[in-house]
């Protein structure tokens, strides 16, 4: 029980790039309790077209590729910032490490 409570813990936590928990990620909504995740009887149930809920979910994959991408470029520039870059001529010394594993035998 405890385990299963960890993991739903885990699943509904809101993920910093895409903004959304790996639950809505997946099912397009995001659970408040794991009683929520309980299906319903089919008499109460409310139920979408399975075109219109692929549509949803596919508008939200699409979503969260560009929150991605966006998050991922951000962290570029940031990382970049302190980058220099070492251009080298013709002639200059450098040193090399090689592991030995890398040796030809």
């Amino acid at each position: 029980m405890t385990l299963s409570l960890v993991e739903f813990a885990h699943n509904n936590v809101v993920n910093w790039s895409t903004c959304k928990s790996s639950f809505e990620i997946v099912y397009g909504y995001s659970p408040c309790t794991p009683s929520d995740l309980i299906p319903l009887p089919p008499d109460v149930r409310v139920s979408q077209p399975a075109s219109t809920f692929a549509r949803d979910i596919h508008d939200l994959h699409v979503e969260i590729h560009c929150k991605i991408a966006m998050s991922n470029d951000s962290c570029k520039l940031s990382t970049n910032v302190r980058h220099k870059d070492i251009f080298f001529e013709v002639g200059d010394f450098v040193m090399a490490c090689v592991r030995p594993e890398r040796l030809p035998k």
